[in-house]
């Protein structure tokens, strides 16, 4: 969604504010479940601001037998637009964000995505079961000094 600068309005004057950073939080997840050994792939366009990414979480459905277990995914976030990806490959969630409930960490830097562009995320099952992934993208919309959407 985009949204016109006839939607924005001062807040203060300029010099007075920097910047404001709204929250903002991106959830990928495939239209359905991943089969073992398959390959599936998001988009997310950042329509009106920069977005900030701070944190990155992972979680996916428990499935198994005899004891349902959350199952490893490898992922690969890439900045469509800017044709940047975190990595050259597709790299082990898991392993960086941990498994199960309340899996989220900081990223090791800030990463900016400007507006306009789209944020594409590749997700491999690596288990032997199919489950549906979610990978969460976590920080905030850098909004032009002085000025918020309207609400």
């Amino acid at each position: 969604m985009s949204i016109p600068s006839s939607e924005l309005y001062p807040v203060g004057n300029e010099s007075d504010v920097v910047s404001e950073r709204v929250p903002y939080f991106i959830e990928f997840e495939p239209d359905a479940a991943i089969a073992a050994g398959a390959t599936d792939q998001v988009m997310h366009t950042i329509a009106w601001r920069d977005f900030v990414a701070t944190k990155i979480g992972f979680s996916c459905d428990k499935v198994g037998f005899p004891t349902a277990s959350y199952q490893p995914f490898k992922v690969m976030v890439e900045d469509v637009s800017a044709s940047r990806q975190w990595q050259p490959h597709r790299w082990d969630i898991t392993a960086y964000v941990g498994q199960g409930e309340n899996s989220v960490q900081d990223l090791p830097h800030p990463w900016i995505f400007k507006e306009k562009t789209s944020i594409r995320v590749e997700f491999e099952n690596i288990s032997a079961f199919q489950t549906t992934p979610r990978l969460l993208l976590a920080g905030y919309l850098d909004i032009p000094p002085g000025m918020i959407p309207r609400g």
